[in-house]
């Protein structure tokens, strides 16, 4: 374990349990979490080197049977993949073509959404996504544009002008290394989306297999120290309460009925997606520095 905080440098932490009421028989498995008085940055314990965490993603565990997944659950992910690309396209430069790599990919939804945005606009596909039945599940449904898995991050070339980490870097056991990785591949122009829970322990009963517990004072600081740029860092989103039960059928309703776009309609105003004070979620968008 790290003397000091990766994002801050800090040495005094509070410890509070690892919450995971729901976390499947594993390979790997937490304790606790160390959260740092400073920037709120969290860690889980004990620690785990990425080989293990990649063997436990690669094995199917997380997905589970990706084709009986409920449809409500998909389509959520689609709905918010649909937010993702409409905050990154205006702050990209107008082109022909447009590179794109989405790390951690899951059903490579992100490709769905700017084929929709911008029809006609040579698309490259390029995705890193260790669950072999979810990647073919993208194969299978990108057609029309470049598609390319790749094993890893070290296989990407430079020159990408957006990188999608959607829900990557609380699962990996080393950020600053990742975060320097997106770096070196990003365009000139270039801008990585960056989404993570915002401390998320706080709140869910289930956080498996969760190892980074961000905020957004310990992002300001991780850009700092990798080189990045920052265009936007903010906190959206909320949980649907008790109110919310009419919305909640009229949604599953119509994701049972495949009705995509009373669904996404309909899944906006359970989740908020526009930002909130002390909000689900975390959106980050940086460039590389230089």
């Amino acid at each position: 374990m790290a003397a000091a905080c990766i994002a801050c440098g800090g040495t005094a932490f509070t410890a509070v349990s690892y919450p995971a009421a729901g976390a499947p028989a594993a390979p790997i498995r937490f304790d606790s979490i160390r959260v740092c008085t400073g920037c709120g940055l969290g860690q889980a314990l004990p620690e785990y080197p990425q080989a293990a965490l990649d063997a436990f993603y690669a094995d199917g565990r997380y997905w589970g049977d990706t084709v009986a997944r409920d449809r409500r659950q998909v389509l959520h992910e689609r709905n918010q993949c649909r937010h993702r690309v409409a905050a990154v396209q205006p702050l990209l430069p107008a082109g022909d073509a447009l590179r794109v790599l989405d790390v951690g990919a899951g059903h490579g939804w992100i490709a769905d959404q700017w084929r929709s945005s911008l029809p006609g606009r040579a698309l490259t596909y390029h995705f890193v996504e260790p669950d072999p039945a979810m990647s073919a599940l993208i194969r299978a449904r990108v057609t029309d544009a470049a598609v390319e898995r790749l094993p890893g991050l070290a296989q990407a070339q430079p020159g990408y002008d957006a990188i999608f980490l959607n829900h990557v870097l609380e699962h990996v056991a080393d950020p600053p290394a990742l975060l320097a990785a997106l770096r070196h591949l990003l365009a000139p122009c270039g801008l990585a989306y960056i989404e993570v829970p915002h401390a998320d322990y706080r709140f869910k009963r289930d956080v498996f297999p969760h190892t980074w517990f961000f905020t957004p004072p310990a992002l300001h600081k991780l850009a700092a120290l990798g080189g990045l740029r920052e265009e936007r860092c903010e906190t959206f989103g909320r949980l649907p309460g008790v109110s919310a039960l009419p919305l909640r059928v009229a949604y599953r309703a119509a994701a049972m009925a495949n009705v995509v776009p009373l669904a996404g309609w309909l899944d906006d105003r359970l989740w908020r997606y526009r930002p909130a004070a002390d909000g689900l979620w975390i959106r980050w968008m940086v460039r590389a520095e230089g």
